[in-house]
């Protein structure tokens, strides 16, 4: 998403968090069934329908450093993971079925141009 959206987004959120009544119903806060909270965009920053193709081959385009915090005997470290989008549920789900060590203590979204 665009930075104007993902500012709504924020601002939505911490409208929310600090119990103030959204003023519209694309500024509301849900809760799914597992008590996640999430806001529903329905239109880019243009207020058109988003672009269902071009969103999908973005988020493939990203890179995510993942940091992971490893318990050993002697002392605990953090690895940092470069996780490109495209195999981003791949890499959570290795520590969600334990086939990795350590815990995600932290996920940062980077464009490929941003890292060179």
């Amino acid at each position: 998403m665009t930075d104007k959206i993902n500012e709504k987004v924020i601002n939505i959120f911490d409208k929310h968090s600090k119990k103030k009544a959204p003023s519209t119903e694309e500024e509301k806060v849900y809760v799914s069934p597992d008590g996640f909270h999430y806001v529903h965009i329905k239109y880019d920053e243009n207020g058109l329908p988003l672009d269902e193709k071009k969103l999908l081959e973005k988020a493939d385009d990203q890179t995510y450093i993942i940091k992971v915090l490893e318990q050993n005997t002697d002392h605990s470290s953090i690895r940092n993971f470069k996780v490109t989008g495209d195999r981003l549920i791949e890499f959570l789900e290795s520590f969600v079925s334990e086939k990795r060590p350590g815990k995600i203590i932290e996920i940062d979204k980077f464009f490929a141009d941003e890292l060179a």
